[in-house]
């Protein structure tokens, strides 16, 4: 970005010289330092993020990027795999982001007949007994 913006102030000045296309290349560096660099930096950065597969995860063992983590889990670490710490905590996390949905909170709210703050202290009463 540095070296595009003095870029652009060398051909600014040729352009008040009145050098031939001088002012195209001026305005073109400064629509690419200003708008196209900083779009791809970001985009090079954030790739994988932001192109990640739905439903995939990471294998706490291996590293690999699987969207069928049990069966991968299976197939390549073997059954005991699964008996891992950290196979374990990675499933209890999968399948707790169900649990966050608002409507299902909303749902068991409404039928409890509890109000939120009960809840969320009885969530948090749960999740802190299930870590120790």
């Amino acid at each position: 970005m540095i070296i595009l913006k003095i870029v652009r102030v060398v051909y600014q000045f040729m352009a008040q010289l009145q050098v031939p296309h001088a002012f195209e290349i001026m305005f073109a560096a400064q629509i690419i330092n200003q708008y196209v660099l900083p779009f791809a930096l970001w985009l090079a950065f954030t790739y994988k993020d932001v192109f990640k597969r739905a439903k995939a995860y990471i294998c706490p063992i291996c590293g690999a990027e699987k969207v069928g983590i049990v069966e991968h889990i299976k197939v390549k670490h073997g059954e005991n795999a699964l008996e891992d710490k950290r196979v374990k905590a990675m499933l209890e996390a999968r399948t707790q982001r169900g649990v966050f949905k608002v409507s299902k909170v909303v749902e068991k709210l409404r039928l409890s007949k509890v109000g939120i703050l009960d809840y969320i202290k009885k969530m948090f009463k749960a999740m802190l007994r299930k870590k120790n």
